[in-house]
């Protein structure tokens, strides 16, 4: 035995996920995204509100910010 340690068997290869698709209403005044069932989307005015489908990151590269209360 010489101390030294080497792990063999199969390398842990990054997974490459798609990131999930959902749907959101958005609240593009406060620049809030929340899931369709939040009770927030009802006090959303209709001029502001907005169906999205697509993914969080993008939401989120978009400059909008996951509601705090049902939190997408």
């Amino acid at each position: 035995m010489t101390g030294e340690s080497r792990y063999i068997g199969k390398e842990n290869k990054e997974t490459t996920e798609m990131p999930t698709v959902m749907d959101y209403v958005l609240n593009t005044s406060s620049k809030k995204f929340h899931k369709p069932s939040c009770s927030s989307v009802s006090t959303i005015k209709e001029n502001n509100k907005k169906a999205y489908n697509g993914t969080r990151e993008q939401l989120i590269l978009d400059g909008y910010s996951p509601c705090g209360s049902c939190k997408p």
